[in-house]
C-alpha cells in the first residue's frame, strides 16, 4: 500500500514538473501580438558579423525587407550583416516566398535552429510580419554575438482589418511623428491607418490640384451672429478670424465652388 502511494506521488510530481517546464517554455517569450503557435526547440542560433541575410533571386520586395532587417538589427544591436541573393548553407537569416494555403496573405512561418533562421510566407507582407517577430526575440543592446533560441512559430492574423486612428484634424502632428506612428503600427502587425485629415470643421491637407480646399476650407472667415441681450434687444457680435476652423456651411460652400469650377 505504501509503495503504491509513493509511486502515485512520484507520477504526480513528474507530471507537475512536465507541466511547469512546458508552461515556462511558452511564457518566457513575450510577443505583441501573441503568435498563433509556438514550439520551442533545443539550442540556439548565433547572429554575428558573419551572418548573412539571404533571399533567392532578384526580388525587389524581399531585397527591401532584407535591407530593412539589416538596418534595424544594426541599430538594435550594433551588428552589421551582409545581404546575399545566392544560396547560403549556414549562419543565415533566410527570407523566402512559398505557397502555403494555411498561412493566407499575411501569415508567416519562423524557424530558428543552430544552422540559421528561416522566415517564409506567401507574400512579402507575411514575411515582413515574420521579421517583426524575429526582432522581438533580439534584445536592444550593443552586442558582438546575439543568441536567438531555437523555436518554430506559425502565425497568421485573426482579423483582416487591424488598425488605429490618427487624428490630425483636431490635433496637429509633425511629419516625423506621423512616420514614427506608422512604423510602430507596422511593427505590431497593424495593417490599416485611419487618418483623420478632414471633417466639417476644416480641411487639413494640401492638394495642389484643388487649391480652394485649403484657401477656403481651412480658414474661418468673419461672420456675424446675433446674440440676445436683455429682452427683445439684439446685439451683433463679430467673431475674429481663427486659423484652422471653419463653420460647416463654409466647408460645404468650398466644396460646391470646387464642383462648379469657380
Amino acid at each position: 500500500m505504501k509503495k503504491t502511494i509513493i509511486f502515485q506521488y512520484g507520477i504526480l510530481l513528474c507530471l507537475l514538473f512536465f507541466v511547469s517546464t512546458s508552461s515556462y517554455s511558452q511564457e518566457k517569450f513575450s510577443f505583441i501580438p501573441q503568435p498563433l503557435k509556438i514550439e520551442t526547440g533545443m539550442g540556439s542560433m548565433e547572429i554575428n558579423r558573419g551572418t548573412k541575410v539571404q533571399f533567392k533571386g532578384v526580388n525587389l520586395k524581399l531585397g527591401g525587407l532584407a535591407s530593412n532587417l539589416t538596418q534595424t538589427l544594426e541599430k538594435q544591436t550594433g551588428i552589421h550583416l551582409q545581404i546575399s541573393n545566392t544560396s547560403v548553407t549556414g549562419n543565415f537569416i533566410r527570407l523566402e516566398q512559398l505557397k502555403d494555403s494555411t498561412l493566407g496573405e499575411e501569415g508567416y512561418k519562423l524557424v530558428v535552429n543552430s544552422k540559421g533562421i528561416t522566415i517564409s510566407g506567401n507574400t512579402s507582407n507575411g514575411i515582413y510580419y515574420g521579421v517583426q517577430t524575429l526582432l522581438q526575440l533580439i534584445p536592444v543592446s550593443k552586442l558582438e554575438i546575439c543568441k536567438v533560441p531555437a523555436l518554430t512559430i506559425v502565425d497568421k492574423p485573426r482579423f483582416k482589418w487591424r488598425g488605429m486612428l490618427l487624428d490630425c484634424c483636431n490635433h496637429f502632428y509633425t511629419f516625423e511623428t506621423v512616420k514614427k506612428f506608422i512604423d510602430l503600427m507596422a511593427m505590431y502587425k497593424m495593417n490599416t491607418l485611419q487618418w483623420h485629415l478632414v471633417d466639417n470643421l476644416g480641411w487639413r491637407i494640401e492638394i495642389k490640384k484643388y487649391p480652394k480646399l485649403t484657401d477656403i476650407g481651412a480658414w474661418r472667415v468673419d461672420r456675424e451672429i446675433f446674440h440676445s441681450v436683455r429682452g427683445n434687444r439684439h446685439k451683433r457680435v463679430k467673431k475674429p478670424p481663427m486659423a484652422g476652423i471653419t463653420p460647416r456651411n463654409k466647408f460645404v460652400i468650398s466644396l460646391s465652388m470646387l464642383q462648379s469650377g469657380r
